[in-house]
């Protein structure tokens, strides 16, 4: 009888989860992609890292004196925007040790943008934080039910990873597939949960 309440509790939650699940593992792998595009770029020095930042400020200052801004990004590229001689203003990224010009700053394409903003809060602001927020949630607990499901089916917590008994193609590749992904699911799940700390009532 507990077992079946786990059993349709682990079901409902999948059910209920599943569509918005699937858009976050859509758009997730979609994101995924930009760092790596970001990546194959000319646009990182192979003296970044032997470089220091008061070197990269004072190049800076001697080739763009009116620089408002200059920012190191995750990618390690460095940008910065200045006013040019015509007083415009110019935003382009730059070897960090001799500040030449190696590329220019392009706005975020619009499949990026648009998979950030449907990851994030499905285009609803903070109501869609707060739901996307509790996918991460529910993603969390179908695998914790699955894990106690999996113990309930193999009768102890230690044979957890033991031989599983096939008394069927779906349920069978559910448990070992189950398995060997729980530790990413609980992983994305936690790390889901957490980035929307202190965010969720923030518009998007």
């Amino acid at each position: 009888m507990i077992f079946s309440l786990w059993r349709y509790a682990h079901l409902a939650l999948a059910l209920v989860a599943s569509a918005f699940i699937f858009i976050a593992s859509a758009t997730g792998i979609i994101l995924a992609i930009e760092p790596i595009e970001n990546q194959l770029k000319p646009l990182k020095s192979a003296e970044f890292e032997n470089t220091l930042l008061s070197q990269t400020l004072q190049a800076v200052k001697n080739k763009y004196p009116e620089t408002v801004r200059l920012e190191v990004e995750h990618s390690s590229f460095v940008l910065i925007e200045t006013i040019n001689e015509q007083g415009e203003d110019e935003t382009f990224y730059i070897h960090p040790k001799n500040a030449e010009k190696i590329g220019s700053s392009s706005p975020k394409k619009p499949l990026y943008q648009f998979a950030t903003t449907l990851h994030r809060s499905l285009f609803m602001g903070s109501v869609g934080r707060v739901i996307m927020a509790i996918t991460s949630l529910l993603l969390l607990l179908i695998a914790l039910t699955g894990v106690w499901l999996i113990i309930k089916r193999q009768k102890h917590w230690w044979r957890f990873f033991h031989k599983v008994i096939k008394d069927g193609f779906y349920p069978y590749y559910h448990v070992i597939l189950g398995r060997w992904t729980l530790i990413p699911i609980v992983i994305i799940s936690f790390t889901g949960i957490l980035s929307f700390n202190g965010k969720i009532f923030v518009a998007t």
